[in-house]
């Protein structure tokens, strides 16, 4: 079925099916104290001109509350309702991962299948990188978001899928050695769209519509993987700009997987029914779905399949947000109540995640937990200095102030408390501990998952003459990135495309920082090369043009 005939029959079967969820009789199984604590929730949307957000709360896959709050398309004054299909951004990932399930299931694939008998495009890093790891994001590959806006790229850009093979090809290196870690990378989740594809022999938007919406009767969801799309009555998604007015803030890539899904509040509400009674797959693909990753290390990480388990208020959560331009999203899932809410919007100022657990907290109890507090033990002296990551250079410092402990570095100061046999950074939940294998007798256990040894920073501040060495344009073979790095008033100053000029702080005589950017000079000056690492993008490879 092409796009347009699959997307006429989409806009075909939203209208027959558009107001089933929100019938007198689903409504009615809240009382009207709790649908008024839900409606305060959302307040700053209704009845407003403005955009705004849906809500839907569902038991094991019956809806007992939807509402739309706002506009979806100013221009037109066209309301959000349930029916509103939004971008639903990383909340995607969850349908990406179960099409690779029922995949496996089928035999098609196996989760431990090498990503290049799939993707021969992929570089190859000396080590076999399997599609498990890519469903748990501890593969090691560079998120290509992060990859793209340091060449420049604005995202609101087009984007294809052979723009993205091309990029993933020319990688060298990894942000860290496969499955040492957890870090979230969006080019995982587009390979394994790729994979499907290319197992299956149709698109994910064509296998997800086969195996996963129609069976669950999700008449409004579909993977856009064309940005010239028609999607009937979707939400328009809007930020703020200076001035106080709104400008349009959409995706119009033609990537899917780790994002690329338009759905609706009633049909996320039928999705979490899935998990109960089983129309897309059985139990056993819901087990594998939401079942925990595990490190080389062993240690086991709360990332499943597109679904992150955790706790509130003593409940336990399966949840994942998504965020993208002006669109917002949420799933949260209470799986032993059972309870879901589902938040989302199309305001780049609105919190869903936030919205969606104030939401939980009109149904659910809190529940007591006892605090079960690490003890100190031992007498480790408190690490003191700067200190980088070896893999992503993160970097922190940590100093005392009176008796306390405090660190700061890319984020703002915060408290360092002792914790078992190491020490915590509070607000980044971030524990150090010691470790003979480090360079620093020092590593970092990390809340996502995993751990990475840390150096000490060289405390010797460059010369203006080092300084000055390291001046010019830089291209990088991996990016087709270009920055440029001049001195102003004494201080050294990144440029590139599309980013504002950014004041670089020396940490050491070879490396400079500016919040989650560092950029390390290779070599001796004059320096003919560097790595770039922004985040989840470490250690990006620059050499300097030759004139």
């Amino acid at each position: 079925m092409t796009p347009l005939k699959q997307s006429a029959r989409f806009a075909l079967l939203g209208i027959l099916a558009g107001s089933a969820a929100t019938s007198s009789r689903a409504q009615a199984q809240l009382a009207d104290a709790q649908r008024a604590q839900i409606d305060a929730v959302f307040a700053p949307f209704a009845g407003n001109e403005g955009p705004g957000c849906a809500v839907g709360v569902g038991r094991a896959g019956v809806a007992q509350y939807t509402k739309g709050y706002g506009l979806a398309d100013i221009e037109h004054g066209l309301p959000i309702t349930p029916s509103t299909p939004f971008y639903i951004a990383s909340t995607s990932k969850q349908f990406a991962a179960f099409a690779i399930v029922l995949l496996a299931r089928d035999g098609r694939i196996s989760l431990d299948d090498d990503v290049r008998k799939w993707v021969p495009e992929l570089a190859d890093f000396g080590r076999v990188i399997t599609i498990r790891h890519l469903l748990h994001h501890t593969s090691g590959l560079r998120d290509y978001f992060e990859l793209l806006g340091a060449r420049g790229w604005p995202f609101d850009g087009t984007f294809t899928e052979d723009e993205f093979l091309r990029l993933v090809a020319r990688q060298r290196d990894l942000n860290f050695p496969v499955g040492a870690q957890h870090l979230y990378s969006n080019t995982g989740y587009v390979l394994l769209s790729i994979i499907a594809s290319r197992a299956r022999g149709q698109s994910l938007r064509q296998y997800a519509q086969e195996r996963i919406f129609e069976p669950l009767g999700m008449t409004r969801s579909i993977f856009r993987d064309d940005h010239r799309m028609l999607i009937p009555g979707r939400a328009l998604a809007y930020e703020v700009i200076p001035g106080n007015a709104l400008r349009h803030s959409m995706p119009n890539f033609d990537v899917v997987g780790d994002g690329g899904l338009y759905s609706t509040v009633e049909d996320l509400i039928r999705w979490d029914g899935n998990a109960y009674t089983p129309k897309a797959g059985d139990a056993a693909d819901w087990k594998t779905a939401t079942q925990r990753g595990v490190l080389t290390t062993g240690d086991t990480i709360p990332y499943a399949l597109g679904n992150s388990h955790g706790m509130y208020r003593g409940h336990r959560t399966l949840s994942h947000g998504g965020a993208f331009g002006g669109y917002r999203a949420e799933l949260l899932r209470f799986p032993d109540v059972p309870l879901s809410v589902a938040v989302l919007c199309n305001s780049a100022g609105a919190d869903a995640t936030g919205m969606a657990r104030r939401v939980s907290e009109v149904l659910l109890p809190a529940r007591d937990v006892a605090a079960t507090p690490s003890a100190p033990s031992g007498d480790t002296a408190p690490p003191l200095g700067v200190f980088v990551s070896a893999w992503l250079e993160r970097w922190f410092r940590i100093v005392r102030q009176g008796d306390s402990l405090v660190a700061s570095g890319p984020f703002a100061p915060t408290s360092v408390r002792r914790s078992g046999p190491g020490f915590e950074i509070t607000a980044q939940r971030i524990t150090l501990r010691r470790s003979a294998d480090a360079p620093s007798g020092w590593e970092m256990m990390l809340p996502g998952g995993g751990r990475e040894a840390l150096v000490v920073a060289d405390s010797t501040r460059p010369s203006p003459g080092v300084i000055a060495s390291t001046m010019g344009d830089f291209v990088s073979p991996e990016n087709d990135g270009r920055l440029t790095l001049i001195v102003e008033s004494g201080q050294l100053t990144l440029r590139r495309a599309g980013v504002p000029p950014t004041r670089l702080l020396p940490l050491g005589t070879n490396r400079y920082v500016a919040g989650p950017v560092v950029v390390t000079m290779l070599g001796a000056a004059p320096f003919d090369s560097l790595r770039l690492s922004t985040g989840r993008a470490s250690r990006v490879l620059y050499v300097r043009a030759r004139r």
